[in-house]
């Protein structure tokens, strides 16, 4: 079974046929992206908020009380932004989104080829639409 820590569900590898085996790999990578690309978005959008919130507050109650080094909210602010802009620039959530609708449809057809619904050509045509919904990662200065 091929590992990945992100994985919540698993495909068994067959042993037989090499362009199976490398799908159902591929099925398993893109879960795990999809899942890793998830909690970054996650991470990041907290970091973000949390940060602007933080810095935000200071700035209007704790100036006078000096109850922070300016030096420190500076570094907090640049924090929070770089978090918000790599999230838009690379437009992470379409990312996200891609893999894991790449993901459905390679696995539903995955599927379908387990119930012999399907043929091996079908599924390896599943695979190429789902590289297609994938594609490329993007950036985007707005």
């Amino acid at each position: 079974m091929y590992k990945n820590r992100f994985n919540t569900f698993k495909h068994k590898i067959p042993d037989d046929d090499e362009a199976i085996k490398k799908i159902v790999e591929l099925l398993n990578i893109w879960e795990g992206k999809a899942a890793m690309l998830n909690s970054y978005i996650i991470i990041t959008g907290l970091i973000g908020i949390t940060g602007s919130v933080f810095v935000t507050c200071f700035i209007v109650f704790g100036k006078e009380n000096g109850i922070i080094d300016p030096n420190w909210l500076k570094i907090i602010s640049f924090v929070s932004t770089c978090s918000l802009v790599i999230n838009t620039s690379f437009d992470m959530i379409s990312k996200k989104n891609s893999f894991r609708n790449g993901w459905k449809v390679l696995n539903t057809a995955y599927l379908k080829y387990l119930s012999k619904l399907i043929d091996k050509d079908e599924l390896i045509k599943a695979y190429d639409e789902g590289e297609k919904i994938i594609g490329d990662l993007k950036f985007s200065f707005k």
